[in-house]
């Protein structure tokens, strides 16, 4: 991962997640790989400046969404993601899901988030029309 830095994230991410963190917008992580590969690839992308709070290396997600929600319980959450088990997540603490179509999902993971995005910079978007 050190070696190929940025290009290991999808085309956007980093733009994205600069634009919210200039908007004020509260970033956190929940990822069930181990805090090694995690900080990693964060580490290795340039991103991990980014992020107010990661927590890794937990099978349950939707545990770890919903410890991100309690140490943090302001504003609207939402959570983008391309695997069940972020659904799930998003779905066990009432907050927006958003596929990212772009991801790893298959057709029949990412068609039952509430939203779908093509590319990151569209989470914007959503967030425009979805976050009051």
């Amino acid at each position: 991962m050190m070696k190929y830095g940025k290009a290991i994230l999808f085309d956007g991410v980093p733009e994205l997640l600069s634009i919210l963190k200039n908007e004020g917008c509260y970033i956190a992580l929940a990822s069930t790989g181990s805090t090694s590969h995690v900080s990693t690839a964060l580490n290795a992308s340039g991103i991990y400046h980014l992020f107010e709070v990661i927590e890794c290396n937990h099978a349950d997600k939707a545990a770890m969404v919903e410890e991100i929600i309690k140490k943090e319980p302001c504003g609207e959450w939402l959570i983008v993601g391309d695997k069940t088990s972020d659904l799930l997540a998003g779905t066990a603490n009432n907050i927006i899901t958003v596929a990212a179509r772009y991801g790893f999902g298959n057709e029949d993971e990412v068609s039952q988030f509430m939203y779908g995005i093509e590319y990151p910079l569209q989470l914007i978007e959503v967030i425009k029309k979805s976050i009051k």
